[in-house]
């Protein structure tokens, strides 16, 4: 049995019997980690709030190989998102982008730029103004599908190269497309010259930037549907999270 300290994000946590949690955690060194907590909900807790969803923490916990169950030693607050909490839209934004991150990993692989990449979305959900929060969410989907390996081609035709005429969009291909290729891909969809500018700012630029984006109704459902549709090639349960559902009725 190892001990293992980390820096984490938690997910998620359920109440066990009195006094107990189970927490998920998000860890920077050892990827998804679930862990029960003894005494969490005592008055008396060493862990204090530290638990609490979305907190930013530093944790020791005991690991055991082929074990799905750790056990949580320590955890102490770094950051507490608290305002992800007490407002609606961006509590339903943060949900959305933990439940897109649960899905899309896999397993417990170590992902130090997607934890990061967590926390500084998490971070622009708290602070942007509630007009970008669809648009750091956006970016959040390309940018993680980048850090785990199946970065959307924006810039050049996915299928043959060319720089010009990028006019479609074909998700087995896994980007944009020319014309020429475009007519090959039975999947291929047109992509208006404004969806393909904004996508790639989003991939590209920072969340300070990106949360300054303010797409009309008919831009927006453009780009939802790009990146839901890129997405389900490659994140078998996207198409029923809750999360996402919940924010169409946020519109």
């Amino acid at each position: 049995m190892a001990i293992c300290k980390s820096e984490a994000v938690v997910t998620r946590s359920l109440r066990l019997g009195e006094t107990s949690k189970i927490v998920w955690l998000y860890t920077k060194d050892f990827g998804r980690v679930k862990a029960v907590a003894k005494g969490a909900r005592s008055a008396k807790s060493r862990f204090g709030s530290s638990l609490e969803l979305f907190t930013h923490c530093s944790v020791v916990f005991y690991r055991k190989d082929r074990r799905d169950l750790q056990l949580l030693s320590q955890s102490d607050t770094l950051h507490h998102f608290s305002v992800l909490e007490t407002d609606v839209a961006r509590f339903a934004f943060a949900s959305a982008c933990i439940e897109l991150l649960n899905t899309m990993i896999v397993g417990e692989d170590t992902n130090p730029p997607l934890f990061q990449l967590l926390l500084d979305t998490l971070s622009s959900f708290e602070e942007c103004p509630r007009q970008g929060l669809r648009s750091v969410l956006w970016s959040f989907e390309l940018k993680a599908a980048g850090a785990l390996g199946y970065k959307p081609e924006l810039f050049r035709c996915s299928r043959c190269n060319r720089e010009s005429e990028l006019k479609r969009f074909a998700p087995l291909k896994g980007g944009l497309v020319c014309n020429a290729c475009g007519l090959r891909e039975s999947d291929s969809f047109e992509v208006s010259a404004e969806a393909k500018e904004l996508l790639r700012r989003l991939q590209a630029n920072s969340f300070s930037e990106v949360a300054q984006e303010a797409p009309g109704s008919r831009l927006e459902s453009e780009i939802d549907r790009i990146v839901e549709v890129f997405l389900q090639f490659h994140v078998d349960r996207l198409p029923g999270l809750k999360s996402l559902k919940l924010l169409k009725g946020l519109r």
